[in-house]
């Protein structure tokens, strides 16, 4: 009796395994696959293949994967980008350029179709810009000052805020080494089914690492430094002597962010984008070489770096 259940379940088995595939291929739904668009290179929908440039969308799986910790940090990976950022957070002075184009001011970023360039030094402050708030990024290399003017003798670079279509909550955060920390949260719904609003706030703070290094002249004759090292010249000569650092490098960073968009008819819209940002950075305690002779005068006292506000960055577009 026993082996006529374990054979009467093994055959059910053998069943239920034959018709699965089937059941799943019946209840699955016809998937198509869309065309990917792009607004930035004409002002109007386009095909990718069919935009007359070189034009590069970066989506939201793209940008999972890179597990970027900036916005630039997206487009390091780009041919004809150039992206400047050498201390991760801590870097003051990250810009992206493209075409060879020296300088910000010839390269325009857009968020949500409006220019975000500051107006005396012709940047952006790459380093406020929410990270998990971008939908999608769109690449335009080459010249557009036709459509865009002069800021865009390099190309664009259109950065898309996310559009929630249903009510969504997020919340994520880590912690690392070097005291590094980042959380962000955020929430957004469609209202009437019109109406898409959604706010966000973000923060990352890091204690850095020793950066720069605290050098003096080496001079001929007989010295008593018993720490430290050389450090050489372009020509391999050792002219300077390291004695210490300026400390630990550390850096901070937090973002919020605000969007509406109003559907008026099936192909119009009004769009409020608001990001308020600001970064800091500083040195810690200078950490001297041990040994030095008092004739070599110690690093000066805690530094305290910049500090930028780079908003409220306000867009707003009517689109039909």
């Amino acid at each position: 009796m026993g082996e006529e259940k374990w054979m009467v379940a093994a055959v059910v088995f053998m069943i239920m395994g034959m018709c699965a595939p089937c059941l799943a291929d019946e209840a699955a739904p016809d998937l198509t696959a869309m065309d990917e668009i792009v607004v930035t290179a004409t002002k109007t929908e386009k095909k990718v293949e069919d935009a007359p440039g070189s034009v590069t969308v970066i989506d939201r799986e793209d940008l999972k994967k890179q597990n970027i910790k900036t916005a630039d940090d997206a487009l390091r990976i780009l041919s004809g980008v150039f992206v400047k950022r050498s201390k991760g957070l801590m870097d003051s002075t990250a810009s992206v350029n493209l075409r060879g184009f020296k300088g910000d001011q010839y390269t325009l970023v857009l968020i949500d179709g409006q220019p975000a360039n500051d107006a005396y030094t012709g940047g952006i402050e790459w380093g406020t810009l929410p990270v998990k708030n971008i939908e999608r990024i769109e690449v335009i290399r080459g010249p557009a000052s036709a459509l865009y003017g002069g800021n865009a003798m390099g190309g664009v670079i259109n950065i898309i805020t996310k559009t929630p279509q249903k009510l969504e909550l997020e919340a994520s955060g880590g912690y690392g080494t070097d005291d590094t920390y980042r959380y962000r949260f955020s929430a957004g719904d469609l209202l009437w089914n019109r109406l898409s609003v959604k706010v966000g706030y973000e923060e990352e703070s890091t204690g850095g690492y020793a950066s720069t290094p605290v050098v003096q002249s080496i001079t001929s004759g007989t010295g008593n430094v018993s720490g430290g090292y050389a450090m050489n010249d372009m020509l391999g000569e050792a002219t300077r002597w390291v004695v210490g650092d300026k400390g630990e490098n550390g850096a901070w960073r937090q973002s919020f962010d605000a969007k509406a968009n109003l559907a008026l008819s099936d192909t119009g819209k009004l769009t409020l984008t608001t990001i308020l940002g600001s970064d800091d950075y500083d040195y810690g305690y200078p950490q001297p070489t041990w040994g030095l002779s008092a004739a070599i005068p110690l690093m000066p006292s805690r530094e305290r770096g910049r500090r930028h506000d780079s908003g409220p960055t306000t867009s707003s577009a009517i689109r039909g």
